[in-house]
């Protein structure tokens, strides 16, 4: 029997394959409905929904030729019915127009149980080093008064 360790470990492990695989449906199975990704520490905005999510993955997935994330060094910690995990993720991609994007942060998510097993509500990517056009839009977003999420901190306010 798988732990609920592993089976948060494997989803997160699966949320990264499917992406780099371009497979939209099997990440979106790994949300919950109710799902927030919070985009602000890299000076964009609060998808508040799955519906959401969707909209800006099926835009940002007509927008890349090829990517990649490599996950790695994963800290989950169970509360019952929740949990939380924080990954080290390298991520990589090529634009349709040449451009090519590349950085190093964590991603920090929590997880709730449900009937179908354990689904992801909150998401957010925290930057440790990043290519210049990501340090563009967060200090554009520091700018307009945007609180753009300190690393290590708490999760942010939606």
């Amino acid at each position: 029997m798988v732990s609920d360790v592993q089976a948060i470990d494997r989803a997160i492990a699966d949320y990264a394959f499917y992406l780099d695989t371009f497979q939209i449906e099997k990440v979106l199975e790994i949300w919950h409905d109710d799902a927030i990704f919070a985009l602000t520490p890299i000076g964009e905005g609060i998808l508040n929904s799955k519906k959401e999510i969707e909209v800006a993955l099926r835009e940002f997935f007509a927008t890349v030729t090829q990517w990649a994330h490599t996950t790695g060094n994963r800290r989950i910690d169970m509360d019952g019915d929740e949990a939380t995990a924080t990954s080290h993720v390298h991520f990589n991609y090529i634009h349709r127009d040449g451009r090519r994007r590349e950085g190093d942060g964590y991603w920090s998510d929590e997880w709730i149980r449900t009937e179908s097993g354990w689904e992801m509500i909150f998401k957010t990517y925290l930057p440790l080093l990043t290519d210049n056009e990501n340090l563009i839009r967060i200090a554009e977003a520091q700018r307009r008064g945007m609180a753009v999420h300190p690393l290590g901190a708490d999760r942010p306010q939606v």
